[in-house]
């Protein structure tokens, strides 16, 4: 088919026009068409139209999350977005009218897209390792709700919502710690420490004993005391983690990084740690309230970026805060992110081994949803025409 011939099409489909004969042809196309052809087809349009508003068949989380993807390509010319939105609309919403709707692009496997040689790979699920004082070990995958031990002066319950929670027993509290959530006011105990540790495709949240809320993201650990007595209240972290401090200006909660002397020392907030031994140094994003990281205390809506070697800070203003935390919401968030940050995201989700073949320089912006299978991410990734990709079982394969 000629490129006139589709453009033509394409235009008519935009104003209303289209013929049923005209309307398979667009079937066929949109089923065959490679992201390459896909771009230039688009690029030769004409009169394809800016809004979404002018398609209420698309559901509205659709939209939405094409609206801010298109805001945020506006603002970062640099980047190349997962689609190419403002030219997207007209054929995101045709491919919505189809039979197989608008997640075509996220079911369908044939063209010259994603090669699928041995298997797909499913995305992770909510699960961990819990290892008590005891050196015991559980796993959380398999623990069904309602499960429940006891180690130390805590009882360890695992809810309805892949949440573990520690409840202090009598006697679980010291006297710094009476009074704060989940605590009792009795003799000091013996701290007994737990760590819980997310393998590479798993996630999960729980509720230490003072009320602090902390999700773990993939490939990551923390270890904590069952109770919390003394002066303060301190964890340790690998990995990525999100906290929900429970305010106890009494006992300052501590983050520190495992094997090193990275701490945040916090009284009541929100923020993010990013602190995977395969990344670059340290990130510390503060939503709400304030934290301390060394002699530097930041303000809501700043990042603190620590290399390896520790030996220095710097501060960025304004960071995308919804890029930082969305892993927590179950979303891929790219800003201008390039194809080395993105994989490794991709690896610890996925639990897959990542190969480059050739040289990728173009950085990425957009949003996907965690709950798809691999193929499904990589498709969306393709219809950049920058990068490509093949499943070798776990091994991806990343090619330009």
């Amino acid at each position: 088919m000629s490129l006139s011939t589709i453009v033509s099409i394409i235009e008519k489909y935009s104003t209303g026009t289209l013929s049923a004969d005209e309307q398979q042809v667009l079937n066929e196309w949109l089923d065959g068409v490679s992201p390459e052809e896909f771009h230039r087809t688009l690029d030769a349009c004409m009169s394809l139209p800016a809004g979404l508003r002018e398609y209420p068949s698309l559901p509205s989380e659709f939209s939405r999350r094409l609206e801010l993807a298109m805001d945020e390509a506006d603002s970062q010319e640099k980047t190349i977005p997962l689609f190419q939105w403002k030219k997207w609309t007209a054929v995101a919403a045709a491919i919505l009218l189809l039979s197989g709707g608008a997640w075509w692009w996220l079911s369908n496997d044939r063209g010259t897209g994603t090669r699928v040689a041995v298997n797909d790979v499913a995305p992770g699920i909510s699960g961990a390792i819990l290892t008590l004082a005891d050196g015991r070990q559980i796993v959380l995958d398999s623990a069904g709700n309602g499960f429940s031990a006891t180690d130390g002066h805590a009882k360890i319950v695992k809810g309805s919502k892949d949440q573990v929670t520690y409840k202090a027993t009598d006697g679980g509290a010291g006297p710094a710690a009476a009074g704060s959530p989940g605590t009792a006011a009795a003799r000091p105990a013996e701290l007994v420490y737990n760590t819980l540790s997310t393998p590479r495709g798993r996630k999960i949240s729980v509720v230490l004993a003072d009320g602090t809320k902390v999700w773990l993201n993939a490939a990551s650990s923390i270890k904590f005391p069952t109770v919390f007595t003394g002066s303060q209240r301190l964890v340790e972290i690998r990995g990525e983690a999100w906290f929900e401090v429970a305010a106890n200006v009494k006992q300052p909660f501590v983050v520190k990084k495992m094997g090193s002397d990275y701490t945040v020392q916090v009284l009541g907030t929100q923020f993010n740690i990013n602190a995977y031994d395969d990344e670059d140094g340290i990130k510390t994003t503060l939503l709400e309230g304030a934290v301390r990281i060394k002699d530097q205390v930041l303000k809501p809506g700043q990042q603190a970026v620590t290399g390896k070697d520790q030996s220095g800070i710097t501060i960025i203003p304004n960071v995308n805060t919804a890029e930082v935390i969305s892993w927590k919401n179950g979303v891929f968030n790219f800003d201008r992110a390039d194809i080395y940050s993105v994989m490794r995201q991709i690896a610890r989700w996925y639990d897959v081994e990542v190969e480059y073949r050739g040289t990728i320089t173009r950085h990425f912006g957009g949003t996907i949803s965690q709950d798809v299978n691999v193929s499904q991410v990589f498709k969306m990734l393709e219809l950049t025409g920058a990068v490509h990709f093949t499943i070798e079982g776990r091994k991806i394969i990343v090619m330009p």
